[in-house]
This record gives structure tokens, C-alpha cells and sequence, in this order.
């Protein structure tokens, strides 16, 4: 090894050095040459131990049949260590790019074909929505170096509209006009060697660093593998000149495709509609309609991999050296695809490949990867940014959308000095990449907000190592190299942790103001922390620092990423997961998936939540509309910011009609399929229009009919919902003539409904509230109703008010009458055991009972899924398909468990009233036990505690409403338990003879003394002595001695004084 020294040091044993050895000396590079049809006898049995498919199907000698009738088309590789063959390629010149191209992004990529004069290249500023992804660096003219000084000059003279980025946090930029959609036609000769383009014929530096190079500075490099493996001597570094022509791959890299944000980061509803296999036509149709496609008619410039084993003696981490060796087989092409089931085991070898996302509205059954001849062959380094480099970077950003944000941060940084720092990711002098950080400041507030030292030892790091990302820009062909940049960029900065917030406007590409970095998928997602409630007027004094109480403008959920993480490579999981319905139960199984499974160690690709309204909670609403749904205990517009999941889920928008349970996809309503590898079913029940005669009669007889609903009909299910009910409150209101409410219904959501009305100003002689014959006690929200004391306060509080009340009547009919193209309810036929009457009804708002969806009630039956009631499954969550789960409200268990009052509708929801009192704290008292809560049960009996809510708004009782206090607890019990704390525990006593006793205790001995002593707190009688010391096995001198020491405790902590059981 070699031993390197610390700078200004002579050579000394006595200081400390570094070890340096490279890899080739214990490990040489494999020898790769081509098969000949003499290896079929070493090849056949390394494919066949991964799959016995291709030799049952092709036989015992395809290797060789291959090699005897060569198509031209087909390349095999093998690799060889002491003459032995250890691992096999199979590569292949014929791809289908049209289809590739058809169902995955690779706008990116060029296509995956060679630049031509017909290429039709969408601009950023006609792509709408979701191409707005990567665009190609030729596609604008760069500007000279004069006009360069101008705006730098004019960035200076305007300084005062820069505020600093590290005091905002983050960005609102005026927008600015983007290219006009023009695109030069570039043409290039056959051995793609130059590049004709007006502005680089003058460019002879182009890529050059203008800056010394930093001493600091790290490069890593990469050279051709070569097809055979001669000598370890020549496994050192290449000059240039013995590189495959690195002229062409800059020349190249010109022709590269720039990111606007993360390359495979999966956005709002990206990857729903049309199977692979039938796509749908009118799904297709509407996405060219909506999003700008770039369309490529080159020379294709990818080669695909069909078969690649390896033994397990060699390992997979040696896997470049078979890639650099493919690309030498086809040195005209660029990239190597490769497509891989979604349900196959990820191995390492696909470290070296990036992972493409499938387009908007399109659905494929197989994964692609792909890699860029350019990650294999040159070398890399990171270094700080200088002025000079502007005009690389300006040249980096050109086509870029929103590339002024990233600009003016950069701009900052170079005046800025300590306060934001910028650095370049380079590729063979050329910049490839920019990450610019600033100082985090706010380390008190997200350590209140977020988990953040479940991965940070928050002392252990200085206060000047924390920092914030503000941008990262990446070409895409790189992203693999993204650990490598990042462990850089850490060390350059002599930062520890950095930080990146994602603001709520960044979800969507139209509010965004800045590209959204590309590295998010190899940072750590933190979850929130549970809040608290400081409403105490006992402890003024101790009262949290403004800094933490305070509320930020914008919400964001928050990243963050270590040195000791960037070290550690995740694994990725492309199982297609689809979950249906966004429910509470439906939510938590996404959250779980998406940021809580291992966000460290492995990340879920493909995770889809179908729902009609989407995600609830996305929006902010006003506080009406919030109020007229009962708040459940998690969900909220503020959690839904605060945690990072919305950037990993699909959002498909859309109802499930049906489920192909063969061929595994399920079918959205108007838009098209969905394929799936594991099906979750969570839709759970919702409020349903009134059934009367005809349709009850109708489902009797088997005839599943949609009967149409009057549009004054209405049901809040979710916060989208109850936003379109509100607005049509308003309406009523702003008609001028009387209107007439019902509300049908006897639960809580009845009751926060009718609460928000008459806030609003509705009069309460117009509101009428029909409570239908009371059911059996079926789910929390009834239970509630059935206390005799709340049932007596809801009924006061509704005299109060006025509002006309029918208890015990029921709906059987109502008038309709034709509006336009639109039915509405004019009267309502109410009815009871011997009365009927109408009443008029302007509007009508369901809350009776809750009943599963129909359409999904029919995919269900058709798919052949059991039925009874309700979704039957067993007890871990199966239906009677491996492949279909399903919980929540829509499901019941099997009858032949005999569970039937255990089903998920009485475990699944959190009963949590509309009081004005500290929710979340009283929510962490459930479970608690009664001696922890300060014999909270006997004070209240015996009227010491005339007010629970006063009573733990104490401040001895805040700790108990801490996230971390049920750690404190295993902490202690442990503490408490072990051996050393009983003995502990136990105070020396003496003997009569005068000599030292300890007395030994096991848990159970303790458990027995302590419930008898606190029966009764006193010396006890000598048979009680003697029963007890049977019953523990314990003398009975023990038994008193613990008792003395005991009772002694007890009085000190009641004020009577004592020793503790001393002698004196």
C-alpha cells in the first residue's frame, strides 16, 4: 500500500498517515473476450442456474448453435478468471425503440436515437404538464460573452430585488419569457466526430476549466474495459489519447439532454392508463392533446441486453467491467437498454443503471433501465464554483424551464461569500451538474417540527455543518453517480447533514418556481413529529423559544441526507403496488409504502392510489369547509405538507369498474387499464343517495340499476366534497328567495354540517333535521349518540337554535321536478309508524348510513372476489385471491372464524369529538395506565377531580404528551428491572447480631410484597407476615425487612417523616 502524508509534513513515522491501495492490485479486472462455440460447455450450466427455461426450450447446445450461425445482429461476451468462464453477456443491436418511445420518457435520452435534421423537438414552453421533465442542450443559442457581462451587470445594479436565498429559505421569482419554441436542425457526418452548430464552431475551450484546479478537489475516472484482459499492468489509468476517442464523447455530450427536474421522480397520475397490451385508444389520444412529445427520426443509438449470469464466486459488484466491454461491441451506439419484470429481484448490477418512468397516461408490464456509454468511459469531479464558470453554467441551464431562480441563487453565492456556496459537477472538464447549499439556520425548529435526530446525533454536529439544498441540477445519463457527487459535495462544503424542503407549490410544475432537484430519491424522507398544545398559563417562564412555536407561511415536508447515508446504496422495489380508495386505512397503507417501510435501505417505485378526489386534504380550504368534516386524528392540510409521500405516490384519478384478477390489471372509468402485481382494496363505505321502493325492489330481483340523483342531492364523503357543498350554500344564499335545508341523518358528521350552516348565517327556521329510527350500535360515530348525557346535550343545544327537528321519521319518496337538464328535489314524503307528510326541500344532504360504492360492488362481483356483506378476508388481510388484499370498513372476516364483532369498521376509525379543547393531547392519553395518570379514577370518584380537562392542562401532566415519553418509559422499566437497580432497591438492613444483610428480590417476589402493601400501607400482622413469605418463598425476616423499608418510603413521601428504614 501506499503511504500518503498529511500537507507541510516531512516523512515521519510518528504522524499519522493515510493507506492508499487501488483495487486492481488484490482484485485485477475480469479478462473479457468474445464466446467462441467451443464455451457452450461452460455458459449453458452458469445461465441455467439462474432459469431452466431456455435450455428446455432451445436445448443443451443454443450457445453454441449461436456462435455457428452468427446473424450479425447478436454479440456474446464471456469473462474468464484463471481459464475458467465466470460470467456471460448476451447483447443485441436490435431494439424497438418505437415502442420504448411510445410508453416511456425518453425525451431525455433523444428518443434513444442519433440526432437528424426532421427531429421535432417540444420546447419548454409548449409542454403543459408532465413532459416538462429534461430538454436537450442544442435545442437554444447561447448568448455571447458580451451580452453574459450585461445581464451579470444588471443582476448587480438590481441587487436590492435579491433578497439573500439563505434568509428566505426559498424562492418567488418573477417568471421571465422562456425560448420561443425554436430549435436548430443540427446535422452531423457519419462517424458523429463533429458536431455543426454556429455558436461551438468559435467555442474551441468549450468545457475547459477556467479555474486552477482546487487542490481539494477529488475526480474519479473510468476507462474502456477492453474485450480481452491481457496484463495487470494495463489496468492503470489511460492518457487521453488511448481513450476511445473522449473528443467524440465531449462532442457528445453536447448533444445530451439537461434535467428540469428529477428524471424519474414519479409525478401527480404519471403512470396510469392504457395495458401495454391493449392500451386505450382514447386515453392516448387525449394525452397527445395535452402533453408536448418530441418525436426522433435518427439512426437508433441503443443496444439492448438480453442475458447477463454471473457465479457467485465472481460477485455482481463486478459488473462494469462487462459494461464497458458491451459498448466496446458496438462503439456506434450510446446507450444500452435493458427491460426487467417489475416483480423480479433487484440486483446490484443495475447500480450502473438509471430507471426510466413511463409516460403520462401509459402503463407497461416491465421496468427499463438504461446506461450511457459516458458513466463507464471518463473520469468525474466536483469542485466549487468560481465567477468564470458562469458561462458554462449559463450554457449548462440553456432550455431549461425556470433556469432564472437557479441563476440568481448562483449569482448570490458568488457575492455572498460563507453565507451560500456553489459547486460544479464535471464530466472530462465539461459541466455536467450544480448543487448550490446555504447555511441552515433553523436546526431548533426542525428538530421541534421533524424526527430529524432519529438519523442525526444532533450535539455530535456543529452548528456551522448543517446545510440546505437549494438546487441540484443533473444531466440524467449521470444520476447514478449521484452518492458520489453528494459525498462531494459534503466534503468540499465540511458539512454533516444537508437538508432540502419541499415546499407545497414544488408538487406541481405550474406553481413551481425553481426546477425541483433530482436527487431526492437517495435522501432520507422525515416524517413529522407529533405536535403539542402549549395553552398553559402554570409555567410562563419554560414556555418553548418563539423560534420553535412559530408557523411558517409555507409548509414543507423535509429531506435530508448524512455523510454516513451517502454512503449506503438503496434498494429499489419495483413490485407495482395499487391501492383503491383513499381512506384513512387506505392513506396509512401508501405512507407506509411510500416513507415508512426503510426509507435508509430500500424505496418502493411503484406505488399507485386510485381515488376519485385524489389525495384529501391537498388543497387548503377555508375554515368552514374544514369544520363540516369531523377531524379523525391524522389526516389535515397541515400533515398532509408536512410528510413526503405525495412525491413518491401515482395518483390516478378515477373510479375501479372493474379487475382482471388473469391477467392482473384493473380498469379505471373513461380513461383506461392498470396493471398491477398486488391489488389493495381500502375504498371503505360512503354515503349513498337515499334508496326508496323501486330500487330496494329492483336489487331484491338481481337488477343492479343506476338510478340517477336529483342535483340538490347531496354527500359529503371528503374535503373536495364538502368544498362543492359549501359553494352551493352560498348560491342558496345569494338567490334572495327562501330556501328550504334537510339534513338526514343522527351522527357527528350530521352534526358538523349543521353546525357550519348556521355559522354561515343560514336561518335555523330553514334548516330541518330529519333523524331516522335509531339502528343497532354499529360504529363509533353512532356510539357517541347513545350516552343519555351527550344525546341530552345535542338535543339542548338543537333547541337552542330553532332548528326543526323529525326524530324518528324516515324518507320514502321525494318530488322531482325537471330544470333545464337537471332534476331537482322539490318535496320530500317522510314517514313514521302512522304519520306522512311532505315537506319542501331545496336541498338535501344524506348522512344516513354508509354503504359501499356500487361500481366497486360491481368490479367485486364480477371479479369473483367473496362477497357477504361486506369484502371477505382472512386474517392476514387476504382475499380469496394471493394477489388481492384488501381492509378497512369494506371488509368482514370469514364466518368460519367466528369474528363477527371484530370486524376492521370498529378498529379502523379514531372516535375524536368537535370541542375547542386540546385534541392531541388528550388523543395520548388513550392506553395510559390509571396509576400513571395520577389515580386519576379514584380522585374522580371521590369528586377530588371535578374537571378532567383542567386537570390535565397541569403542568405535571405535559410530559405525558411528549412523542418521546413512551421511550422514556421502556427506559425506565429497563432500568427498573435489571439486577443492579433491585439491590439497588433494597436498602442494607441490619441483623440483630449487628452484621450487614441484603435482601434479594426477583420481579414476581416484588409484585406480590407491593400489592399487599398497597392494600394496606401499614406495619402488617404476624400472620401476615407468614402468609406472604409462602407465597413468595421468602423468609419471613425478609418479608418484614422490606416492609420496614417500605413503610418508611411511604411516609416520607406523604410528609410524616421516617428514615427510610435506617437504624439508628
Amino acid at each position: 500500500m501506499t503511504r500518503i502524508l498529511p500537507k507541510s509534513f516531512h516523512d515521519s513515522r510518528r504522524i499519522q498517515a493515510l493507506y492508499v491501495s487501488f483495487r486492481h492490485s488484490h482484485c485485477p479486472k475480469l479478462k473479457i473476450r468474445r464466446v467462441v462455440e467451443e464455451d457452450n460447455d461452460d455458459i449453458v450450466p452458469i445461465l441455467d442456474r439462474d432459469s431452466h427455461r431456455i435450455k428446455d426450450i432451445y436445448g443443451e447446445y443454443y450457445i453454441s448453435e449461436m456462435m455457428r450461425y452468427p446473424d450479425g445482429m447478436r454479440q456474446l461476451i464471456v469473462a474468464e478468471v484463471d481459464g475458467l468462464a465466470t460470467g456471460v453477456l448476451c447483447l443485441n443491436r436490435i431494439v424497438d425503440i418505437d415502442v420504448l418511445n411510445e410508453y416511456f420518457e425518453l425525451g431525455p435520452y433523444r428518443g434513444l436515437r442519433k440526432p437528424h435534421e426532421s427531429d421535432v423537438i417540444v420546447m419548454p414552453d409548449k409542454v403543459k404538464t408532465v413532459s416538462e421533465i429534461l430538454f436537450h442542450k442544442e435545442s437554444q443559442e447561447l448568448p455571447d460573452a458580451g451580452s453574459i457581462l450585461e445581464e451579470v451587470e444588471k443582476i448587480a445594479s438590481n441587487e436590492h430585488n435579491i433578497r439573500p436565498s439563505i434568509m428566505r429559505g426559498r424562492h418567488s421569482f418573477k417568471k421571465t419569457s422562456g425560448s420561443n419554441g425554436m430549435h436548430k436542425k443540427v446535422s452531423i457526418n457519419q462517424s458523429n466526430e463533429v458536431l455543426a452548430s454556429p455558436d461551438d464552431a468559435n467555442s474551441d475551450d468549450y468545457g475547459s476549466d477556467t479555474s486552477e484546479e482546487s487542490p481539494d478537489s477529488v475526480s474519479i475516472k473510468s476507462t474502456d474495459s477492453g474485450l480481452s484482459r491481457r496484463d495487470d499492468d494495463n489496468d492503470e489509468p489511460h492518457e487521453s489519447n488511448h481513450r476511445m476517442s473522449v473528443d467524440d464523447f465531449e462532442s457528445k455530450l453536447r448533444q445530451s439532454i439537461f434535467a428540469a427536474t428529477i428524471a424519474d421522480l414519479p409525478t401527480k397520475g404519471k403512470s396510469w392508463g392504457g395495458k401495454a397490451e391493449k392500451p386505450d385508444s382514447k386515453a392516448s389520444d387525449s394525452c397527445e392533446t395535452t402533453v408536448g412529445v418530441s418525436k426522433y427520426y435518427g439512426e437508433p443509438n441503443a443496444f439492448t441486453m438480453e442475458l447477463f449470469s454471473m457465479t457467485p464466486e465472481i460477485g455482481e459488484r463486478r459488473a462494469a467491467d462487462y459494461l464497458g466491454a458491451a459498448f466496446e461491441c458496438f462503439p456506434d451506439r450510446d446507450f444500452c437498454v435493458m427491460l426487467i419484470p417489475s416483480t423480479y429481484h433487484l440486483f446490484t448490477f443495475l447500480q450502473h443503471f438509471v430507471r426510466v418512468p413511463l409516460r403520462f397516461n401509459k402503463d407497461f408490464p416491465m421496468v427499463l433501465y438504461l446506461a450511457h456509454r459516458s458513466t463507464f468511459l471518463g473520469s468525474f469531479k466536483t469542485r466549487e464554483a468560481v465567477p468564470f464558470d458562469r458561462n458554462d453554467i449559463l450554457e449548462f441551464l440553456d432550455g431549461m424551464p425556470k433556469k432564472e431562480a437557479v441563476l440568481r441563487d448562483f449569482d448570490d453565492s458568488m457575492r455572498s461569500g460563507d453565507q451560500m456556496e456553489s459547486y460544479i459537477f464535471l464530466w472530462e472538464g465539461s459541466v455536467v451538474g450544480l448543487a448550490i447549499l446555504c447555511l441552515e439556520n433553523d436546526i431548533d425548529y426542525l428538530r421541534s417540527r421533524y424526527v430529524v435526530e432519529d438519523y442525526v446525533l444532533i450535539p455530535n454536529v456543529s452548528m456551522h455543518a448543517h446545510a440546505r439544498l437549494l438546487h441540484w441540477v443533473l444531466m440524467p445519463i449521470f444520476s447514478v453517480d449521484r452518492r458520489f457527487f453528494f459525498r462531494e459535495l459534503m466534503r468540499l462544503s465540511s458539512t454533516s447533514v444537508v437538508y432540502y424542503r419541499l415546499y407545497e407549490n414544488e408538487a406541481s410544475s405550474l406553481t413551481r418556481t425553481h426546477p425541483l432537484v433530482s436527487c431526492l430519491n437517495v435522501m432520507i424522507p422525515v416524517n413529522p413529529r407529533k405536535q403539542i398544545d402549549y395553552t398553559y398559563g402554570h409555567y410562563e417562564d419554560n414556555i418553548p423559544s418563539d423560534v420553535i412555536l412559530r408557523k411558517t407561511e409555507q409548509k414543507f415536508s423535509l429531506f435530508l441526507m448524512t455523510a454516513q447515508m451517502s454512503m449506503v446504496t438503496k434498494s429499489d422495489v419495483n413490485t407495482k403496488f395499487i391501492i383503491v380508495g383513499a381512506s384513512d386505512c387506505g392513506l396509512a397503507i401508501a405512507e407506509h409504502l411510500a416513507m415508512w417501510s426503510d426509507p435508509c435501505f430500500m424505496h418502493f417505485n411503484n406505488v399507485t392510489l386510485v381515488s376519485v378526489n385524489g389525495i384529501p386534504f391537498e388543497r387548503e380550504r377555508n375554515f368552514l369547509e374544514y369544520k363540516m368534516l369531523p377531524f379523525r386524528g391524522r389526516y389535515c392540510y397541515e400533515y398532509r405538507n408536512h410528510i413526503t409521500a405525495r412525491a413518491w405516490l401515482n395518483i390516478v384519478y378515477g373510479t375501479m369498474i372493474s379487475i382482471d384478477r388473469k391477467d392482473k390489471y384493473i380498469t379505471i372509468a373513461n380513461m383506461g387499464t392498470l396493471s398491477y402485481d398486488y391489488l389493495i382494496l381500502t375504498g371503505g363505505l360512503q354515503y349513498q343517495k337515499p334508496k326508496f321502493s323501486e330500487e330496494i325492489d329492483a336489487e331484491k330481483r338481481g337488477e343492479l340499476k343506476d338510478f340517477e340523483i336529483p342535483s340538490n342531492c347531496l354527500m359529503i364523503n371528503d374535503d373536495k366534497e364538502a368544498s362543492i357543498c359549501f359553494e352551493r350554500f352560498k348560491h342558496l344564499i345569494n338567490d334572495g328567495s327562501e330556501k328550504y335545508i334537510v339534513l338526514y341523518g343522527h351522527n357527528i358528521d350530521c352534526y358538523c354540517v349543521l353546525n357550519v350552516l348556521l355559522e354561515y348565517g343560514i336561518e335555523a327556521s330553514k334548516i330541518t333535521l330529519i333523524e331516522p329510527l335509531s339502528q343497532i350500535c354499529e360504529d363509533h360515530d353512532v356510539a357517541f349518540l347513545y350516552d343519555v348525557e351527550v344525546d341530552a346535550a345535542v338535543i339542548g343545544a338543537l333547541k337552542e337554535t330553532g332548528t326543526s327537528v323529525l326524530a324518528g321519521w324516515e324518507i320514502t319518496d321525494w318530488d322531482v321536478e325537471e330544470v333545464g337538464k337537471e332534476k331537482l328535489i322539490r318535496y320530500l314524503k317522510v314517514e313514521t309508524k302512522t304519520e306522512t307528510q311532505k315537506i319542501p326541500c331545496d336541498m338535501l344532504l344524506n348522512f344516513n348510513e354508509k354503504t359501499i360504492c356500487m361500481k366497486t360492488f360491481k368490479a367485486i362481483a364480477k371479479a369473483g372476489l367473496v362477497f357477504d356483506g361486506h369484502l371477505v378476508i382472512d386474517p392476514e388481510y387476504r382475499t380469496n385471491d394471493p394477489f388481492i388484499f384488501a381492509a378497512g370498513t369494506i371488509t368482514k372476516y370469514s364466518r368460519k372464524l367466528g369474528t363477527e364483532g371484530w370486524s376492521h369498521k370498529y378498529y379502523n376509525r379514531i372516535e375524536v369529538g368537535e370541542t375547542p379543547f386540546e385534541m392531541h393531547n388528550i388523543i395520548s392519553l388513550y392506553g395510559k395506565h390509571n396509576a400513571m395518570l395520577n389515580d386519576v379514577k379514584l380522585r374522580y370518584q371521590n369528586s377530588l377531580v371535578p374537571d378532567l380537562y383542567s386537570y390535565f392542562r397541569e403542568p405535571w401532566a405535559t410530559a405525558l404528551f411528549l412523542d418521546r415519553f413512551e421511550g422514556l418509559q421502556v427506559q425506565n422499566r429497563a432500568t427498573l428491572l435489571s439486577h443492579t437497580a433491585m439491590l439497588k432497591s433494597v436498602s442494607p438492613q441490619l441483623s440483630p447480631r449487628g452484621q450487614q444483610r441484603i435482601i434479594r428480590l426477583t420481579t414476581d417476589q416484588e409484585a406480590v410484597l407491593q400489592e399487599q402493601f398497597n392494600r394496606s400501607p401499614r406495619a402488617p400482622h404476624t400472620a401476615d407476615v407468614v402468609l406472604l413469605a409462602a407465597e413468595t418463598g421468602l423468609s419471613e425476616e425478609d418479608v418484614q425487612g422490606w416492609y420496614a423499608i417500605r413503610l418508611a418510603q411511604w411516609r416520607k413521601e406523604q410528609g410524616l417523616g421516617g428514615n427510610l428504614g435506617f437504624n439508628n
